[in-house]
């Protein structure tokens, strides 16, 4: 008679253990890129849970679409500190208001970011941009930006970019020079108001000297 303890150590010792953690590790890139990507269109589309706000988020047919919104606590497993677009590879990214770069550095989590505080207050706080997991970057610390400049790449760097995506934050800090502040949904403050997410339009004279930004990446 057979001995199935036999059977299932010969079957075992057939498995070769690198092989199949190269084929789990196919498979788990695989569902994450169809969960951030999937049937996501390149342009127009928004994340169908992207926040609850009391005005309806507009979304242009020609912006970079955001397969990921901002979801502080609650609404997935660990939250959401900003809203993730998509494009391809070394798109630029450009700065949302002018103001002066703070910092640009590289986070084994984040990869390369840059860091914007703005030229305008809110509510009595500094307000800071920041632009996550850049292929590049092409501002230094201390550099002053203009609203619709470049700062740098859309890449995939950092632990948590499973594809190439701008995670792009908004967030209010009490002093000049803070690094960590507290992230707000930055659908809440499109130059054109709240939930009309804005295009840069480099023909356009920005007047506004309160808060009002514009789409980091540029609309096709």
């Amino acid at each position: 008679m057979n001995d199935p303890t036999t059977k299932f150590t010969a079957m075992t010792n057939a498995i070769n253990p690198q092989k199949a953690f190269s084929a789990f590790s196919c498979l788990f890139l695989v569902i994450m890129l169809n969960s951030c990507m999937g049937l996501t269109k390149s342009h127009g589309y928004l994340d169908k849970d992207d926040p609850p706000l009391k005005e309806p988020v507009v979304m242009p047919w020609n912006a970079p679409s955001i397969p990921q919104g901002y979801h502080p606590s609650g609404n997935n497993f660990a939250g959401h500190l900003g809203i993730d677009i998509i494009g391809p590879r070394n798109t630029s990214v450009i700065a949302v208001d002018s103001g002066t770069i703070m910092t640009t550095k590289w986070d084994l989590l984040y990869g390369y970011q840059v860091v914007i505080r703005h030229n305008v207050k809110h509510e009595g706080k500094f307000v800071i941009s920041r632009y996550l997991h850049l292929n590049a970057r092409v501002v230094e610390a201390g550099d002053e930006v203009k609203r619709g400049q470049e700062i740098g790449t859309l890449g995939s760097t950092g632990f948590l970019a499973t594809y190439p995506h701008l995670h792009f934050e908004l967030g209010f800090a009490k002093t000049k020079k803070q690094h960590f502040f507290i992230t707000e949904n930055p659908h809440k403050y499109w130059y054109d108001g709240v939930g009309k997410i804005s295009c840069f339009d480099k023909t356009k004279e920005y007047k506004k000297k309160t808060l009002g930004i514009t789409y980091p990446l540029l609309c096709q």
